[in-house]
């Protein structure tokens, strides 16, 4: 998406000639996280001797798919994070990496939740031992977990040294590389892994964002045709050590900092059309954005036998700075307006966990129980000298701060060929938030409720060829704080933002059910939402065409999908496909029925890899968003063909890797039109993500050593890696 480089092909020459030259000062690293958390401590729910249906390199058990890599076309893509949305079951789209048919995950290292997924930037693919992707998590999962992708590392029994560089270049208009290095090694009882990387990119898009008031008498409507680059350079740090005290304990930290600063000039006009007559204004809008990230965590691992304990507490902070200005002039009036609005947010997360697991229980009973607890301290400061509001000077300042205690547990057991497993879990929400505007009154808002959410799974298990399952899930969607936020954000003359205070917890029932027989699965999901949470735009003057963007609960949504899949290896070549059916339904805050009841949508991925030997392998990826609908919102149809080549040269010392994405030019996501009441807005546009990447990764050394003296218990920790 961001990988771009100059398309003389002379330049190009030069930086991969520079690269291969300058392969002992840069190093790609492939982290890896120490010994004991190599063990997933991802438990969320015991998979026992459960049968499944497999694939070779897919496995499917109920709505959990385990991907493993080694071996595969995918093994020598790069990073994790170029990995994943290649996968079976995994796709990107404008948010970013999704499971398909659900949306957004949350990402899971070596059992470690991680707070940004940039931190798979640090792990290579060749060193990542198996991907598990559940579709439906269970209640050790906050309620808004909507999916888990689980990402498990390899582990190194013996001491060794380890030296690696990298650097991925792109090829798309303008130069994009990311050069990175990796040293980490094992010593005895202690392990230790140091990753840094630096990143320069460059996108660019062209499109005309509309909108469209419907009056009784006439339509209002602007046509704002703009070109949108982005530029940023982005540095990442990545720490972890283990100490091995024993046989059964063990303590890890970690710690990840990413900076990132970020350029966006937006330029263009507005075609403003009321009545016959007809307004055009150009604009030039800059922006400057300055994020830091940082995340710690410390660990307590305790595992006896099948019994394992994990205490936690981690710690994320985001300092996001930007300053936004804008140049609106009037062609036909000549007047001229500049607005500038600095934003300060801050943004800190104390959060300390327990989760037990054994198998060791009364009448085979396995559990897994747990405590979390979470504190949210959020700041948030907006200045605008706005001529057009509150006398041109305004202040807004919010303060939020939120207590999240939770607590779950989940038993697990076998009669025949069932295996029944219940959970619930409880989670208590505590939000005061306090908000100070320019010549306004003071808003303060108190929320506190608390949640049940149960979880029950039936899984019906024939043959090795054939099971079924049936599953029951309650979650739900918290509104962000932005979204709660009373402040008013200037967009352009005619249009602000402002947040909604009084905005409700949505809450999702959910049925999904499926049958895996052979190579071939299907599923089938009903999803009935309480109170979703959308973004609408809205007059509060009926004779003003000025709108105001916020968000607002629905009274309920209804989402079905119907899904079919197949996957198989011949000998060398692998396939998956899989495709859904997607219904959805649902009532306005006034009650009357979505525009989008009725319209179903198709989505569909297909997965092919080939891998010729040791050397060489080959894979492509095709994912299809059909007409999507979601209740005021529809999107016109996305396709992404990708495909890549991996090859491994000097012993595996250097690994050479090209994707390119988007061969056919179909990746437009922004193409979609939001209809609420007379009001009718969205984007129809150009973007243009076709790039093709080269990613040269080097091992200087890896190499086992020899340290002097014994641990004591050398027999011992080799028996349990």
């Amino acid at each position: 998406m961001n990988s771009n480089t100059d398309p003389r092909m002379k330049v190009f020459r030069i930086s991969v000639l520079s690269i291969l030259m300058m392969l002992n000062f840069y190093s790609t690293m492939a982290m890896e996280v120490p010994d004991s958390l190599a063990q997933s401590t991802d438990t969320s729910y015991v998979t026992l001797d459960e049968i499944t249906v497999s694939a070779d390199h897919i496995r499917v058990s109920g709505s959990l798919t385990t991907i493993s890599i080694p071996g595969t076309a995918y093994a020598k893509t790069g990073s994790a994070l170029t990995m994943l949305p290649n996968l079976p079951g995994l796709m990107l789209s404008s948010n970013g990496i999704e499971v398909v048919g659900l949306g957004s995950p949350l990402f899971v290292l070596n059992g470690r939740e991680l707070k940004n997924i940039s931190e798979l930037k640090a792990i290579k693919s060749d060193d990542v031992k198996e991907v598990k992707i559940e579709r439906s998590p269970g209640p050790k999962y906050e309620g808004n977990t909507v999916a888990v992708v689980s990402i498990t590392t390899k582990r190194k029994p013996n001491d060794f040294l380890y030296l690696n560089i990298s650097n991925t270049l792109g090829y798309h208009k303008k130069i994009q590389e990311s050069p990175d290095v990796t040293l980490k090694g094992k010593f005895g009882r202690f392990s230790t892994s140091l990753f840094y990387s630096f990143g320069h990119n460059y996108s660019k898009m062209n499109e005309t964002y509309f909108r469209r008031i419907n009056h009784s008498n006439y339509i209002f409507s602007i046509n704002q045709i703009r070109r949108y680059e982005r530029m940023n350079n982005d540095h990442q740090v990545n720490w972890s050590g283990e100490w091995q005290i024993n046989t059964s304990n063990s303590i890890s930290a970690f710690y990840s900092y990413n900076h990132d600063d970020e350029d966006i000039n937006t330029s263009g006009h507005n075609v403003i059309s009321e009545s016959k007559d007809e307004l055009k204004i150009r604009f030039n809008d800059t922006e400057q954005k300055n994020v830091n990230l940082h995340s710690a965590t410390l660990l307590y691992n305790y595992t006896n036998g099948k019994t394992t304990l994990n205490v936690s507490q981690d710690f994320a902070s985001s300092d996001n700075n930007s300053i936004y200005g804008s140049d609106e002039s009037n062609l036909t009036s000549g007047h001229n307006y500049v607005i500038s609005t600095l934003s300060k947010r801050k943004y800190n997360v104390y959060t300390t966990k327990i989760d037990f697991v054994t198998d060791e229980m009364p009448w085979g009973l396995w559990l897994a129980a747990g405590i979390r607890y979470a504190h949210i301290d959020s700041k948030a400061d907006i200045k605008s000298d706005n001529p057009n509001f509150m006398s041109g000077d305004y202040r807004n300042n919010l303060t939020v701060k939120e207590d999240n205690p939770s607590a779950y547990i989940g038993l697990s057991k076998s009669f025949g060929k069932f295996m029944i497993k219940p959970g619930i879990r409880y989670q208590y929400v505590s939000r005061r938030s306090k908000n100070r505007m320019t010549n306004l009154k003071d808003s303060k808002v108190n929320q506190n409720y608390s949640s049940l959410f149960p979880w029950l799974n039936v899984t019906y298990y024939a043959n090795q060829s054939l099971s079924a399952y049936i599953q029951y899930t309650r979650k739900m969607t918290q509104p962000n704080f932005s979204q709660l936020n009373s402040g008013i954000v200037y967009q352009d003359s005619l249009a602000y933002q402002e947040g909604n205070p009084a905005l409700r917890t949505s809450f999702t029932e959910s049925i999904m059910a499926g049958i895996n027989f052979r190579h071939f699965r299907f599923s089938l999901m009903y999803m009935n939402t309480r109170n979703p949470i959308e973004t609408i735009l809205v007059m509060k003057n009926p004779e003003s065409n000025t709108l105001w963007e916020s968000a607002t609960n629905f009274r309920r949504s209804e989402y079905v999908s119907a899904g079919l899949g197949y996957n198989n290896r011949f000998g060398k070549f692998s396939v998956y496909a899989m495709g859904y059916m997607n219904f959805i339904k649902g009532r306005l805050p006034d009650g009357k029925k979505a525009p989008a009841d009725i319209k179903p949508s198709f989505n569909a991925q297909l997965n092919l890899s080939y891998v010729l030997n040791s050397h060489f392998s080959f894979y492509g990826n095709y994912t299809l968003q059909g007409h999507h609908n979601n209740l005021i919102f529809t999107q016109k149809t996305v396709q992404n063909f990708t495909i890549g080549a991996n090859c491994s040269l000097l012993d595996d010392k250097l690994n050479i890797s090209m994707q390119a994405m988007d061969i056919f030019n179909q990746a437009h996501y922004n193409n979609g039109v939001y209809s609420y009441g007379d009001v009718a807005w969205g984007t129809h546009g150009y973007n243009d993500i076709r790039r093709v990447t080269l990613t040269l990764s080097y091992t200087i050394f890896n190499k086992p050593i020899q340290i002097k003296g014994n641990t004591g218990n050398t027999e011992e920790l080799n028996r349990i890696k």
